[in-house]
């Protein structure tokens, strides 16, 4: 004869025992250390046209060098680099001062001097391994820059990755 309907389905079972543990995974890559360095000048200082400025005291210093008035960095990677300058005595319209990576001024980094304010400005460039950071000024006169309220001068370098 012909076959006959299909009944009901029937309630679920129990859940089973949960199943073993996997393997740990592999470790993840080690992040960034806290790698960063401040210099400051608290002296009032004068600023000889294309002569890394003085950057005496060091403030913090966490894995760079810091050496001849400049940061060092040991890998390459990105870095965030600040500066401040206090305002300057004598200074005009063609005078500024800017980031220089072994030497060579980094025209991004240029900040006008000011005889009213200070300046300065955060970057984040890309740096190779031994680059050294200073930060160098253009003068066409005599320019003193003041410690008037805090340091003539400071110098930040952080590393981002």
């Amino acid at each position: 004869g012909a076959t006959g309907e299909t009944g009901a389905v029937g309630a679920t079972g129990p859940t089973g025992p949960t199943g073993a543990t996997g393997a740990t995974g592999p470790t993840g890559a080690t992040g960034p250390t806290n790698v960063n360095a401040t210099l400051a000048n608290t002296d009032a200082q004068t600023a000889v046209n294309a002569t890394p400025l003085t950057l005496g005291t060091v403030v913090t210093n966490n894995g760079l060098t810091t050496a001849n008035n400049s940061i060092t960095v040991p890998d390459t990677g990105t870095y965030s680099i600040s500066y401040g300058i206090n305002e300057v005595t004598g200074a005009n319209q063609n005078d500024y001062v800017e980031i220089a990576i072994n030497g060579t001024g980094q025209t991004s980094t240029r900040r006008s001097m000011s005889s009213t304010a200070g300046v300065g400005g955060s970057y984040v460039l890309n740096l190779n391994t031994n680059d050294i950071i200073t930060v160098v000024p253009t003068v066409t006169d005599s320019t003193q820059i003041g410690n008037t309220g805090g340091p003539s001068l400071t110098l930040t370098v952080v590393r981002l990755s």
